[in-house]
C-alpha cells in the first residue's frame, strides 16, 4: 500500500524495467479507492487532533 510521500514508479516502468528478466506480473489491484479512502481517515484522525489541541507533529507520528 502507498501512503503521502511514497515514490512509486508507474506500472508501465516496473514491466518494462522487467522485461529483461525472467519476472513478470501475476496480479495488479488498483488502489485508488483504498487510497482515498485511507487519506479521508487520516484526515478525519488528524482533525481530532487538532480538536483537542494537540500538537500536529503526534498525531502525525501515529498516523504515517
Amino acid at each position: 500500500m502507498s501512503f503521502p510521500g511514497c515514490c512509486i514508479p508507474a506500472v508501465s516502468a516496473i514491466i518494462a524495467g522487467m522485461a529483461q528478466s525472467r519476472l513478470e506480473l501475476q496480479h495488479f489491484d488498483n488502489i485508488g479507492e483504498h487510497y482515498a479512502l485511507t487519506l479521508r481517515t487520516r484526515i478525519r484522525h488528524l482533525s481530532i487532533y487538532v480538536t483537542l489541541g494537540l500538537p500536529i507533529t503526534l498525531a502525525s507520528r501515529w498516523l504515517a
